[in-house]
């Protein structure tokens, strides 16, 4: 919008339309009425706005022979034709009972103001015999004759001789008589003094019948006043169809009686809806031309976007006011206001919200001129929409407050838990479960779940998971859903999580709506679809007052003032303030002391120019439970470090403000210690800290230790800190369950050597098994022995580099079967049988290489027994001991079994299998005296395979049968 002012567009009909196509049409009408003899009572009918009086103005802009008589009240007062009695008993006291005012009017009145705007328009000396006088001064010959008058009687009075004498009486006598005549044409006997519309005339009946008593006169007048029409505006508002009836009564006189082959035509402009009845308006007038309405609701858009083409106004805001919009005078005066407040309270050019004040300047002024009677009160903030505004908040508060409540209970019942989030969980189980996991379905779970955020990276991106080194085929949430027993206890786990997100994204949710979602059904809105259509397109937006303070007068310093005078509770302390300066000159220093002194706009100029008084208000603030603090550090982040000196002491709610120097605030506790606080604070840091200040952080004793806790389990998997000598022994038990340590074979043998081995430690050596740069030592490998619940893998991990003296059998007792088993296939444990007697008491499930040569001779020396799963893998690797173990143990072994080895091992080139399957000949086999033929033949005698054995003369062991 250029900065020349343009001329604002009047709101008086026109009289300029004969370009316009439209009127041509109205024109020949019009003359085709006048010119019809026939044609009295013209009736020009059309709604309010509709261009009625442009056409008619137009069409008698250069004529001269017409008469006008225009009439006005107002919707706001309701005005009722009443006798004059009715008037006279009543005292024309308005209805005070009724909704609207109502006056009284007497139709002797309104006769009477008719005869009195035709008096005006009729020149007195055309009608010197009328008994209706216009009151006008003096004439210069009046004037000139009285003074002369009085000059020749006075002369009559000097010394002078008869002549003269008698010629100044004839003179004198002669003035005297003009004068007289004079005065005799002015004469009244009796008098009513009527005033109206500025014009006075004297009549001398208090009568409703003025028309049928003074009808000569009024013909009188209508005949020498040298005209043949008369104009009648607006009379139908009075909505008294018996003021036409005298009108047509009046016109058919004047017809019965004119000369000169006058015709008399009476044109009436009045709304359609005068007449109720269908045949009263066509019975009444002689011809009825309608007026299409210049506007409508239909068109309304294209004029609306014609007279605001120049100004950035946006199409849709244009289209919702053209729907309320009918009246042509209604749009021009919107424009017109709209271009003053624009002038004379100009908004900052190239301001970032220059636009959309500008929207909702015009959308204020559409609604105060279609509802001119709620502007004042929305002015102060009342009204329907101050009543929207004020419970729309309320509402979104109540909201608020009672999710942070909700909020605070469920963070207080998850708190109570040891386990606050899924991640921890599938951690602890992958580390009790040796569960792994792998990126792709089919392949061996290589990767181990060694810490929390690896188990939040494979919930997040669902991998698939399984047993270390198993295939896996399924992803973690199709085993979640298939484990039973993972999913029951984790239940109560992320039911808090989930219900916490939850509300954390309803009051995030909440903090971001906007006016414009407003509940339509409210009955504020019930009839007032502007304002709805209005504010749910966000043309009219909380920040409404600002807006009229800017351009309706600064009220906002008048309100402010109000607010703290009266101590008003409920105040925005987010109002624009203008003349701040003389509003402090206002202000003494108790009124620092309200909390309503608190003002994002006041305390932004007293921190610029007063800072005493900017302290006071900041400690006003400090002790009331509001959020102005964090409102004015959001409104000005540079003020942060000034607020935080003057009151070090100071707590922010982090819900509510935005990131600004949070590493300050952490290192301060400056903040309210809340678990959502926390959460907010510990969100922000976790991606953009140092290991330096991590370190700093949660070595420091001073700082709250919840948030310490927080900030080890959810900093980013980047912060890790090298030497275990750098934390405090506080922290350290946390730093290491949350994997933030360096997993190095030092710091491991370092927290071993000065706090023992415990299940701390070995929950981080688990989940680091894979991740040691170097072998732990010697004596933190034997710290394990006395006990531990390391998974399998990572036991072998850590004792396949142990380098020392073999152990005895005796002092493992403590340790798994999973563990003994890889101190065995490591050949950590002494070869003895004491070794062989733990796996046989503790059925360990060893493997076939584990019967080396040596153990089997331990086995044979000492005649031990061996289970079937252990004597199965004992015979599985051929050597020389395998016979003797199997005969000392044949008694252990199914008849299947021995025919297998039998058969397999070919022992005594088998001759154990005929005798055993009946092969021809069989009863003549003998065998060697040795002792494992004789283990052997002696079974067959048990199992009755044969009946007995015998010693043959050569000493050989020979079976009998039956």
């Amino acid at each position: 919008m250029d900065d020349e002012t343009k001329k604002l567009l009047p709101l008086s009909p026109k009289d300029d339309l004969e370009n316009e196509n439209h009127y041509k049409v109205y024109k020949s009408y019009l003359d085709d009425a006048i010119k019809d003899i026939h044609i009295h009572n013209i009736a020009v009918t059309g709604k309010y706005g509709s261009g009625k009086s442009s056409i008619v103005d137009t069409y008698f802009n250069k004529k001269t022979d017409f008469l006008k008589v225009s009439f006005s009240t107002f919707e706001s007062s309701s005005t009722k034709v009443v006798s004059q009695k009715e008037i006279d008993d009543s005292g024309a006291t308005p209805d005070k009972t009724s909704e609207k005012p109502t006056n009284l009017i007497s139709k002797g009145t309104i006769f009477a103001n008719i005869i009195n705007q035709i008096i005006y328009q009729v020149d007195h000396k055309n009608i010197p015999l009328t008994r209706f006088k216009i009151k006008k001064p003096l004439s210069r010959f009046s004037k000139f004759s009285l003074l002369l008058e009085v000059s020749l009687v006075s002369s009559l009075f000097l010394p002078i001789n008869e002549s003269v004498r008698f010629f100044l009486v004839v003179i004198s006598f002669l003035f005297g008589l003009v004068i007289f005549w004079n005065f005799l044409s002015k004469f009244e006997f009796r008098n009513l003094k009527i005033s109206l519309k500025q014009v006075e005339t004297e009549i001398n009946m208090k009568r409703d019948d003025l028309f049928e008593k003074y009808t000569d006169e009024i013909v009188y007048l209508f005949k020498q006043s040298g005209k043949s029409i008369l104009i009648i505006e607006d009379l139908d508002r009075f909505k008294d169809l018996s003021i036409f009836e005298k009108l047509r009564e009046l016109n058919t006189k004047l017809n019965a009686n004119k000369t000169n082959n006058q015709n008399w035509t009476f044109i009436y402009l009045i709304k359609d809806d005068l007449f109720t009845d269908k045949t009263d308006r066509v019975k009444f007038f002689d011809e009825i031309m309608p007026v299409i309405p210049f506007i409508t609701t239909s068109n309304s858009f294209d004029k609306l976007r014609e007279i605001f083409k120049e100004d950035d106004i946006d199409t849709r805001l244009l289209r919702i006011l053209s729907q309320f919009i009918d009246d042509f005078r209604l749009l021009l005066n919107i424009h017109n206001e709209y271009e003053v407040y624009t002038k004379v309270a100009s908004i900052e050019q190239n301001s970032e919200n220059e636009k959309a004040e500008h929207n909702e300047l015009l959308a204020l002024i559409a609604y105060k001129n279609i509802f001119p009677n709620q502007f004042d009160e929305i002015q102060n903030g009342e009204g329907v929409l101050g009543d929207v505004a004020k419970e729309y908040k309320s509402n979104i508060q109540t909201q608020i407050d009672d999710a942070n409540n909700r909020l605070k209970d469920l963070q207080e019942k998850r708190n109570s838990t040891y386990l606050k989030s899924e991640a921890e969980y599938l951690f602890i189980w992958a580390s009790n479960t040796n569960l792994s996991y792998t990126h792709q379905y089919g392949q061996q779970a290589t990767q181990s779940i060694s810490s929390v955020s690896t188990a939040k990276s494979v919930i997040e991106n669902d991998f698939y998971v399984a047993k270390y080194y198993a295939i896996s085929d399924k992803k973690y949430s199709q085993f979640k859903s298939d484990n039973n027993e993972y999913s029951e206890n984790l239940l109560p786990i992320i039911a808090y999580d989930s219900e916490i997100q939850k509300i954390r994204d309803k009051i995030e949710r909440l903090n971001r709506l906007q006016f414009s979602s407003v509940d339509g059904s409210w009955d504020y809105f019930k009839e007032n679809d502007l304002l709805y259509a209005l504010i749910i397109n966000r043309y009219i937006t909380l920040d409404y007052l600002n807006i009229i303070n800017h351009y309706y007068g600064d009220s906002s310093t008048q309100i402010f003032m109000r607010n703290i005078y009266i101590s008003k509770p409920d105040f925005d302390m987010n109002m624009k303030l203008n003349d701040i300066s003389g509003l402090v000159e206002q202000l003494q220093d108790s009124d620092y002391q309200q909390s309503q002194i608190l003002n994002i706009n006041l305390a932004c100029w007293l921190f610029d120019n007063n800072m005493d008084k900017f302290k006071l208000l900041l400690d006003t603030a400090y002790n009331s439970e509001t959020i102005f603090v964090e409102t004015l550090i959001n409104f000005r982040p540079d003020l942060y470090e000034n607020v935080t000196t003057i009151i070090p002491s100071i707590r922010f709610d982090l819900s509510v403000l935005k990131p600004v120097e949070m590493l300050d605030i952490a290192k301060n506790n400056r903040y309210l210690e809340s678990q959502s606080n926390i959460k907010l604070i510990v969100v922000y840091l976790k991606d953009i800290i140092s290991n330096e200040q991590f370190i700093n952080l949660v070595n420091d004793e001073n700082i709250y230790s919840t948030f310490k806790e927080m900030l080890i389990q959810d900093v980013n998997d980047s912060i890790v800190i090298e030497k275990i000598s750098d934390v405090n022994l506080n922290v350290l038990s946390s730093v290491l369950i949350h994997n933030r340590l360096s997993p190095t074979a030092a710091n491991i043998d370092y927290y071993v050597q000065e706090f023992a081995y415990d299940e701390v430690i070995e929950r981080f050596i688990d989940a680091n098994r894979s991740m040691l740069d170097k072998p732990l030592s010697n004596d933190t490998l034997l710290s394990t022995i006395s006990g531990n619940s390391l998974s399998r893998d990572t036991f072998y991990n850590l004792w396949k580099t142990y380098t020392g003296q073999q152990l005895e059998s005796h002092i493992v007792s403590e340790l798994s079967n999973a563990q003994i088993l890889v101190l065995i296939e490591l050949h950590i444990l002494t070869t003895d049988s004491d070794l062989l007697s733990l796996v046989k008491d503790r059925d360990l499930d060893v493997r076939p290489d584990f019967f080396t040569p040596e153990i089997k001779r331990i086995i044979v020396d000492n005649n031990i027994s061996l289970n079937n799963d252990l004597l199965s893998k004992a015979l599985s690797l051929e050597d020389d001991y395998n016979d003797q173990i199997f005969a000392n143990n044949i008694s252990n072994l199914s008849k299947k079994e021995v025919v297998d080895y039998l058969v397999k091992s070919n022992l005594s080139n088998g001759r154990f299998r005929k005798v055993m399957q009946k092969i021809d000949g069989y009863q003549d086999i003998v065998f060697e005296n040795e002792e494992i033929n004789s283990k052997i033949l002696s079974w067959m005698i048990h199992e009755e395979l044969i009946n007995n054995l015998t010693v043959d003369d050569q000493d050989k062991l020979k079976p009998t049968f039956d």
